[in-house]
């Protein structure tokens, strides 16, 4: 599993400030990763983000990353 981490004001503020470019940084880690295993890409994989807010509250969106 995968994960990157948001933080803003709001849960739903957030989830927004994902960008591309991190999304392309993750998948990119990932494949290196999975290059390493027996399965290769084949590997199970989530890529999911958490979202935290001003009060520390998170939320986990699953497989909210995606090419």
């Amino acid at each position: 599993m995968f994960v990157e981490v948001k933080k803003s004001r709001s849960i739903a503020s957030a989830a927004t400030r994902l960008s591309q470019r991190q999304m392309r940084r993750i998948l990119d880690a990932a494949a290196e990763y999975a290059a390493g295993l027996a399965d290769g890409m084949g590997s199970a994989m989530r890529f999911d983000l958490a979202c935290v807010d001003a009060l520390g509250r998170v939320e986990v969106i699953e497989n909210a990353i995606w090419d």
